[in-house]
C-alpha cells in the first residue's frame, strides 16, 4: 500500500483496527409476533466470532464503542478476545464524534476503521492522511459482511508488501 506521498511502507508493526460494536458486531432488528405487532431484537452479526477471528490475525484491534471498556467485559469473553485496548470516547471533544479520540489513537501507525456511522469528516481524514487508512462503512442493521473482513484483510496484507 503507497501513502498519499507514494511512500511504501513495509509491515514491520501491524495495523490498528478500530473495531465499533452498535451496527457492526451487534445490530437491531424487528420480529413480527403472532399478533401481528413488532418487537426490536439486538443480535450479535452471524459468525463475529470467526470475522474478529481472522481479522485479529492482522491488525491490532482496538474498541472505537460508546460501549468503553464494558467492551472488555460484556463482548470479548463471547468472541473469544483478550482485554484490548479501547479508544476512549468520553472526553468532551468526541460528544458528537469519535474522530479526534481516533485521530490521537492513529497516531503515525497505519489504520482500518470500520462503523456504521461514518461521515464527511471521517472520509476527509482518511483520505488526507499520510498513512494508509482505510474506513469501511456498515449498514446498521446487517453489520460485518464477509465482503467487509475481506476488504479489511485485503488492507493489511497490501502494507506487507
Amino acid at each position: 500500500m503507497c501513502d498519499n506521498d507514494g511512500m511504501q511502507h513495509a509491515g514491520a508493526e501491524r495495523p490498528i483496527l478500530f473495531l465499533d460494536i452498535d451496527g457492526v458486531l451487534v445490530v437491531a432488528s424487528s420480529v413480527e409476533r403472532a399478533d401481528g405487532s413488532w418487537w426490536p431484537t439486538v443480535d450479535l452479526v452471524a459468525d463475529a466470532a470467526a470475522l474478529v477471528a481472522r481479522l485479529a490475525d492482522a491488525f491490532d484491534i482496538h474498541w472505537c464503542t460508546r460501549w468503553g471498556h464494558s467492551a472488555n467485559l460484556d463482548l470479548a469473553p463471547q468472541l473469544g478476545l483478550p482485554t484490548l485496548p479501547v479508544v476512549e470516547l468520553d472526553r468532551p471533544d468526541t460528544q458528537w464524534t469519535k474522530l479526534p479520540a481516533v485521530m490521537e489513537a492513529a497516531g503515525s501507525r497505519a489504520v482500518a476503521w470500520i462503523d456504521d456511522d461514518l461521515g464527511h469528516d471521517e472520509w476527509s481524514w482518511a483520505e488526507h492522511r499520510r498513512e494508509p487508512t482505510l474506513l469501511v462503512q456498515t449498514e446498521m442493521t446487517e453489520g460485518m459482511t464477509e465482503r467487509d473482513c475481506e476488504e479489511l484483510l485485503a488492507f493489511a496484507e497490501s502494507l506487507r508488501t
